[in-house]
């Protein structure tokens, strides 16, 4: 019989940054399957409702990190599992999550075009 302690256990929890958020908590184990990147940004906008209310799942980019978008990196593709990732997010280094201007980014927009 294999020693228990000899298998690495699942990997549940996925640590996810909203932008200019903080990084949020997300059980792999409560998400829709199959558990793919669609999944999880859908997952993603139910924990963060009230910054994504208006956006729409299919508006949303995930990046391996947020460093990953700074660096121009193309976001990964909504079909590809979250058990394919090379490094899933950590708290230290949480997945990112990016969809187009945000609420704060506009509303400054509008001021400088009413000036």
């Amino acid at each position: 019989m294999a020693d228990e302690r000899s298998r690495s256990p699942r990997r549940d929890i996925v640590w996810v940054k909203v932008k200019d958020g903080n990084p949020v908590m997300i059980k792999l184990s409560q998400m829709e399957a199959p558990q793919n990147v669609f999944n999880l940004l859908e997952a993603v906008k139910q924990v963060e409702k009230r910054k994504l209310d208006a956006v729409d799942v299919g508006d949303l980019q995930l990046f391996q990190n947020e460093r990953a978008k700074k660096d121009g990196e193309l976001p990964i593709a909504n079909n590809i599992g979250i058990s394919d990732l090379v490094a899933v997010g950590s708290f230290e280094e949480p997945l990112y999550v990016f969809h187009g201007a945000s609420l704060r980014e506009t509303s400054v927009e509008a001021r400088i075009l009413l000036w």
